[in-house]
């Protein structure tokens, strides 16, 4: 990842980074994903659908799978699966806040756990010669910060890289990701590649969490949602110091590719559930945009949902 030329990272976001997104944004400049989140559960026992989350056919020059769970011979048989893949960065997941991971003892719950993490770490290193990274959070709750601790620990079982989120999980996503945590860990473990993350949306955020942590790369989650359009405004506001501001008729000629992309995968039906959630995201925060989203929200059918699209398109940046 050193020779990445943008070092901008898509985060993994369950339902959401699939490959028909990963392709969308790879077109426009991004070099590296991650896919969703994937059950060493699932994978390991070759289950079908979890299967379909490492599929790849025509992606960003690097995909980077994420590995959920608790069971080291699961990690272990799942990571046999990635290689025969030709995966060989895997990221292993520290850091996901959701109810359903954590009752599972996994995600940041897995935080609470060091020695089952050394020993995953270690039995992963010991039997592979692949580069492992890791994600996770400051801790699982203000009362448990033990970041610093869990990142010792796999920085001396040899991690490749690791990415900080810095919140805890029971904050989920509300608050601010406190960026000096980052800086900390930085100055603690200075030839260790760490990727920053956590409340970076526009190019001056990244200009800022570089200058002010030194981490190597950033990853970006739910800004890429709102703006697709990220990793082109950073290439030029690192030569001018200045950058497009992407219009309504960009984003619906993006968002029309989009979606043909999800038609090509999943069929129509499946393409039009999908693309409602990325329609929403794409109008956050649009003059007048509310009326629209909650309306599209309840349509059922494509030549009805393409028609409101078309009515946005044509009343320009004003909803009505």
């Amino acid at each position: 990842m050193k020779k990445l030329k943008n070092k901008i990272i898509l985060a993994p976001m369950a339902g959401v980074t699939n490959e028909p997104f990963r392709i969308s944004l790879k077109n426009l400049g991004l070099e590296v994903s991650c896919t969703e989140m994937i059950s060493v559960e699932g994978l390991s026992r070759r289950i079908k659908r979890t299967l379909e989350l490492i599929e790849i056919k025509n992606e960003p020059p690097l995909i980077i799978p994420q590995l959920f769970g608790t069971n080291v011979e699961s990690f272990l048989r799942s990571i046999e699966i990635l290689i025969e893949k030709n995966f060989n960065i895997i990221d292993i997941n520290l850091g996901c806040p959701a109810k359903k991971i954590i009752k599972k003892g996994a995600g940041v719950a897995l935080m609470k756990n060091p020695e089952l993490i050394k020993r995953i770490i270690l039995e992963i290193k010991k039997r592979f010669d692949i580069k492992l990274t890791a994600k996770l959070r400051l801790g699982f709750d203000e009362n448990s910060m033990n970041y610093l601790e869990i990142i010792n620990i796999l920085y001396n079982e040899g991690i490749d890289a690791i990415t900080l989120h810095p919140r805890f999980g029971k904050q989920y996503y509300s608050g601010h990701a406190n960026w000096y945590h980052i800086k900390v860990v930085k100055k603690k473990f200075p030839d260790l590649f760490l990727i920053g993350n956590g409340d970076i949306k526009t190019p001056e955020d990244v200009k800022n969490i570089y200058s002010y942590t030194n981490c190597d790369a950033v990853m970006i989650g739910r800004a890429f949602l709102e703006n697709p359009f990220l990793v082109i405004q950073w290439k030029d506001f690192v030569i001018t110091q200045t950058y497009k501001e992407f219009s309504i008729k960009d984003k619906i000629k993006y968002f029309k590719k989009l979606f043909y992309l999800f038609k090509k995968f999943y069929g129509e039906e499946k393409a039009l559930k999908i693309s409602i959630k990325h329609i929403i995201h794409l109008t956050k925060g649009l003059p007048g945009s509310a009326k629209f989203r909650e309306k599209i929200s309840k349509i059922k059918n494509c030549v009805e949902f393409f028609n409101e699209i078309g009515y946005w398109e044509q009343n320009g940046e004003q909803f009505t």
